[in-house]
């Protein structure tokens, strides 16, 4: 009987020990990992969130940069309204200065948009989908090159957060 409760409370301390780990370790924060320095930038610690309600999830991850006048916002999203911010269908738009396009690079569907007068844009990729949700992987540039743009946005592991972020999905 002795044995037992040694065990039991053995047992007890574990589940505790492992209930605090899984409480502490927000889902958001695996992400921060791909959020990766970029040489020559000052950024910010990453940060994020997740939030569950019925019928719906989200997570992001989320940090942010800047070097002279120029800011990037790198974020992944995953969750239903992930969908909204990176549309299925086609898109090939140019007009005063300001351009849209989706294309397939590197294996991704990817979505960029610059306005050249701004020297703004985003560059969005699908990382994965289901029926209730998506995961995407967005760069907002401010202040950036359009010749750059889409270069720094290549400097993160678009792989590596695919494959994590299909553990969520």
């Amino acid at each position: 009987m002795k044995r037992i409760n040694q065990l039991l409370i053995v047992v007890c301390a574990a589940v505790i020990l492992l209930a605090g780990t899984v409480i502490a370790e927000e889902p958001y924060k695996a992400f921060h990992k791909y959020l990766v320095e970029l040489k020559g930038w000052d950024a910010e610690d990453p940060t994020g969130m997740n939030m569950n309600m019925p019928g719906m999830s989200m997570l992001t991850a989320a940090r942010s940069y800047e070097k002279d006048d120029k800011t990037i916002m790198a974020t992944v999203m995953i969750g239903g309204a992930a969908a909204m911010a990176m549309q299925s269908g086609d898109i090939s738009m140019e007009a005063d200065g300001v351009s849209m396009k989706t294309e397939t690079i590197d294996g991704f569907r990817v979505m960029r948009g610059y306005d050249t007068e701004e020297k703004s844009g985003m560059v969005s990729v699908r990382l994965g989908n289901t029926e209730e949700k998506t995961a995407i992987f967005m760069v907002v540039f401010e202040g950036v090159a359009k010749k750059d743009f889409l270069n720094l946005a290549k400097k993160f592991d678009w792989k590596a957060i695919a494959k994590a972020a299909k553990k969520r999905l």
